[in-house]
């Protein structure tokens, strides 16, 4: 293991989030809050963590600037929040931030060598910008210090699938599957990978796996359509896609589907 050193406040001044003057207000008063209290420590830890969770809502929600402001202020209240530094750096990656997003996440690498996730959401930002290569490198990496990560396997596997590397996505998707049974997006994508191998009656089970985890995924709905019309079942087909309309209205490729079914059937 790695050793690690803790997050400071001089580190935010460092990555450019807050300036000089803010650095020495929030230092002092994190001094004075301590200095009264010596057992406030996990008082603010528990504070911290309590507006890291609104945060996350905020994010959630693609309220970006307020969750980067949340974040902050957690911060302020314990420097070492290193979740607290992280979903700041995906904040500012999802608010068209890169450059500082990735400031961020070296930041805790520097600190936290071995802090996997981080690797994984520098991964993601590769992923985004299609530099699959360096995107690999990442989950892998992250991966290899812990591979228990269901995400991150999951994430791997979705980059192969650009790739094309059918195989290895599979073996990734399967991964993230054994380790989270009842990560729906893992079964979806799996059942992709099925219909792209045209292994229809393999992907009717993922994609009936998949609706059995979440009813309502219009898109495994649609999917399993797909499979059917593949293997010429139009009754099932008929079924299925009445389902796929209830939950993706707006999408054209399911009123194509439908066309060829009533074709078949009259």
């Amino acid at each position: 293991m790695t050793q690690t050193t803790p997050l400071t406040l001089s580190d935010l001044q460092k990555v450019g989030l807050i300036d000089r003057k803010t650095l020495k207000t929030w230092e002092q008063s994190l001094v004075e809050k301590l200095h009264s209290d010596p057992e406030l420590q996990e008082s603010l830890e528990e504070e911290s963590n309590t507006l890291v969770e609104q945060g996350l809502g905020l994010l959630g929600n693609n309220s970006y600037k307020d969750a980067i402001r949340l974040f902050l202020q957690a911060i302020s209240l314990y420097p070492d929040n290193v979740h607290a530094w992280q979903l700041m750096g995906d904040a500012l990656e999802s608010s068209d931030n890169p450059k500082k997003a990735f400031e961020v996440y070296n930041k805790i690498l520097e600190k936290k060598p071995d802090y996997s996730r981080i690797l994984s959401s520098i991964g993601v930002m590769y992923f985004k910008r299609r530099k699959y290569k360096q995107a690999i490198r990442e989950f892998k990496h992250s991966i290899d210090i812990d591979p228990n990560q269901f995400v991150t396997w999951d994430n791997l596997g979705t980059v192969y699938t650009e790739q094309g590397k059918f195989n290895e996505a599979e073996d990734a998707f399967r991964k993230a599957i054994e380790l989270a049974p009842a990560s729906v997006s893992s079964w979806y994508n799996l059942g992709l990978i099925r219909l792209k191998g045209k292994r229809y009656h393999d992907a009717v089970d993922i994609f009936k796996q998949c609706i059995k985890l979440e009813p309502r995924n219009g898109a495994a709905w649609k999917n399993l359509t797909f499979a059917y019309i593949k293997l010429n079942d139009y009754q099932n087909a008929s079924q299925s896609i009445e389902r796929a309309k209830e939950y993706t209205s707006e999408d054209p490729e399911v009123f194509d589907l439908e066309k060829t079914i009533w074709k078949k059937i009259k």
